[in-house]
């Protein structure tokens, strides 16, 4: 929550309740919360990498059906593993620069 010493921060909004310009209607801020570019980037990398990775490993999996479901189970393990990374590199990113 802000505290009404932080409101003139560059960047704030200005739309906490604590905050003397706030609204008494405004929904309590949260520290470390996403938004912008930062939101969009981390949707990507958690929903629609990990699925984009399963097809392609399934698709150079050849045309065994045995060989596709492995490349899509790798290509999904790789997708999250690199969506945990990104997350993990994404949120710290928004801590230090908010």
């Amino acid at each position: 929550m802000s505290r009404p010493e932080e409101s003139s921060k560059p960047g704030c909004p200005g739309s906490c309740p604590a905050c003397p310009e706030g609204g008494q209607d405004a929904p309590p801020c949260k520290e470390g919360a996403l938004s912008g570019w930062r939101l969009a980037a981390m949707a990507v990398l958690a929903f629609l990498l990990p699925l984009a990775l399963a097809v392609v490993g399934a698709v150079l999996g050849g045309s065994d059906e045995v060989r596709q479901l492995a490349g899509a189970a790798i290509g999904l393990a790789v997708g999250v593993a690199i969506a945990v990374i990104g997350a993990r590199w994404i949120r710290r990113a928004a801590k230090e620069n908010p």
